[in-house]
């Protein structure tokens, strides 16, 4: 890998790195001490109007056994902006480009909410470099394609998230900014999500949380049946927010299913 790290003081297991894309320094959070030889990785990528801060309690555990990278988008957490708002296609191609700045071979990407957006855009531009797929909180189904349904499903998901959650979400919301989260949210609403499914032909993993009110459950299993090579789970009592919520139901799916011959 290639980049500068600085450690980072309030997160002793993990390094921090930033690289060059395009003339954006794009930041990473990666384990301190990396695993030895050869091993499996996995690439987190972050949900709307969040960073990778909110990726660090599953990336912990999957760290003890995977090479783990957990990036900001462009214009999120401690990543430059770029000079427009870019599209879903966009913070994909970003994320392509910086997968070839670290040298990344064949990764297993992780996209939670509008990550499994930007996730599955990468995995449709590269399927040859992403070996597998976990998709988790899927938002944008046919009947939430407008941002006040967004809106009103996002409240009522708060109240069953960590209360340890809404100062890091509150955080990164004011940095990213409430202009560029609504345009985010509308080209992920205006995304082709669901058409792109059928051209995936990795193993890919579908996540929900039991109580999530963001992400419908008919919803999720209809992508799955839509996938190549689709499997759905469910983490009982889990929000929203899975991979913060419920870390270690989560990183046992993920490990499971990466570990496991498909």
């Amino acid at each position: 890998m290639s980049g500068h790290r600085r450690t980072t003081g309030h997160l002793p297991e993990f390094t921090d790195r930033t690289d060059l894309v395009d003339g954006l320094e794009i930041f990473a959070r990666v384990p301190r001490s990396p695993r030895p030889g050869p091993c499996p990785t996995v690439v987190l990528v972050h949900g709307l109007s969040i960073s990778s801060r909110y990726e660090l309690p599953l990336a912990r555990r999957l760290a003890r056994t995977f090479q783990v990278l957990a990036p900001d988008l462009p214009g999120y957490g401690c990543s430059d902006d770029p000079d427009e708002i870019p599209s879903i296609a966009a913070l994909a191609g970003w994320l392509c480009r910086w997968l070839d700045v670290v040298g990344l071979g064949p990764v297993a990407i992780v996209g939670d909410s509008l990550g499994a957006h930007v996730a599955s855009e990468v995995a449709r531009k590269r399927p040859g470099q992403v070996s597998h797929l976990i998709l988790s909180g899927l938002s944008i189904d046919p009947t939430g394609r407008h941002r006040s349904t967004q809106i009103v499903r996002a409240m009522r998901d708060i109240p069953r998230e960590p209360l340890s959650l809404l100062p890091r979400h509150a955080r990164d919301f004011l940095v990213a900014g409430p202009g560029r989260v609504m345009r985010t949210l509308q080209s992920a609403i205006d995304d082709p999500f669901f058409e792109r499914l059928g051209h995936l032909p990795m193993p890919t993993l579908v996540v929900r949380g039991e109580r999530d009110p963001v992400s419908p459950r008919a919803w999720s299993k209809r992508v799955v049946a839509a996938l190549p090579r689709g499997t759905y789970a469910e983490v009982p009592g889990a929000p929203h927010a899975v991979n913060f919520a419920r870390p270690d139901a989560y990183a046992a799916l993920v490990l499971d299913w990466v570990a496991s011959p498909h």
